[in-house]
C-alpha cells in the first residue's frame, strides 16, 4: 500500500510518499511519482548524474548541473525503449520560459527521468518515428531496479533489487 502526503511549506509543497511491506510479493521494479506539465515546459535544468545512468551503472558520469531540453533527457534509439535516468539528482527545473517548476531532493537525492510522452505510450512504440510529443512527464524515482536480465549477459545484482518485504520513502519538494 502507497500513502502520499502534500504538505504546504513557505518553500512549496512537500511530498512525501511511504509504500508499506508487502511479504511475499518479490521485488519492486521502481518506486516513484509521476507529474505531466504542458509540452511548453521544454527548458529542463537539473543538478545530478550527467548521462543516463541507473544504480549499477552511473560512476562514469560525474554530478554536475546541466541545462538542455525535454528532448534531450531520452536517448534517440531505432526502437523507443526506456531511457534517460539520471542518479543523484539533487534538484531538477522544468520552465516554459515563463514559469518554473522545480522538484528538490529533501534527505536523500533521487533519481530522474523526464519524457515528451507517457511510460504506457512508451509501451506501444515500434519505432523512433511513433514518438509523439503529448506533454512533459517528470518522473521522480525513490529508486528502480539495476539494468540486465540474464538473457545475454549478468542478470541484476542481488545489491540493485528492491524487496516488497521492506517499506520504503520517496521525499522531495516542489517549488513554482
Amino acid at each position: 500500500m502507497v500513502v502520499d502526503t502534500y504538505e504546504g511549506t513557505d518553500d512549496g509543497i512537500l511530498v512525501t510518499s511511504r509504500i508499506h511491506k508487502t511479504v511475499g510479493a518479490g521485488t519492486l521494479p521502481r518506486f516513484a511519482k509521476s507529474f505531466r506539465l504542458d509540452e511548453s515546459f521544454d527548458d529542463v535544468t537539473y543538478t545530478a548524474r550527467t548521462g543516463e545512468s541507473y544504480a549499477d551503472m552511473k560512476e562514469q558520469f560525474p554530478v554536475r548541473t546541466v541545462s538542455c531540453k525535454v528532448a534531450d533527457m531520452t536517448e534517440p534509439n531505432l526502437r523507443p525503449q526506456e531511457s534517460g535516468n539520471r542518479c543523484d539528482c539533487t534538484s531538477a527545473s522544468v520552465s516554459d520560459g515563463t514559469a518554473t517548476v522545480t522538484f528538490e531532493a529533501v534527505e536523500k537525492p533521487y533519481e530522474l527521468n523526464i519524457k515528451p510522452y507517457t511510460d504506457e505510450a512508451l509501451k506501444h512504440m515500434k519505432h523512433r518515428e511513433d514518438e509523439v510529443r503529448t506533454g512533459t512527464y517528470v518522473t521522480i524515482n525513490a529508486f528502480q531496479m539495476g539494468i540486465g536480465t540474464g538473457a545475454c549477459g549478468p542478470g541484476i545484482a542481488p545489491e540493485y533489487k528492491y524487496s516488497s518485504d521492506e517499506a520504503y520513502e520517496l521525499k522531495f519538494l516542489i517549488k513554482y
